[in-house]
């Protein structure tokens, strides 16, 4: 039993990311710019750990709900 789509992660470039990864990061960065520069680089370290672990928190969903694979279900 084979599919001829296949379902795969979304790419680093899709909206998913870019709405929920990139764009917070740089409002987290421009306005630490804005408010105080020499919090720049904790603000840095703080966005890249935030982003990893939305992306982590995607691929892990990926993972859960298409398993590589599914076993079939016995019918009562």
């Amino acid at each position: 039993m084979s599919s001829a789509h296949q379902i795969r992660p979304a790419s680093f470039l899709s909206p998913q990311y870019i709405n929920g990864v990139y764009i917070p990061s740089c409002l987290l960065l421009v306005g630490v710019a804005i408010v105080k520069k020499e919090w720049l680089p904790y603000a840095a370290v703080v966005s890249v750990l935030l982003g990893a672990w939305k992306v982590y928190n995607n691929r892990q969903l990926y993972d859960l709900c298409w398993p590589k694979a599914a076993k079939p279900k016995e019918l009562i």
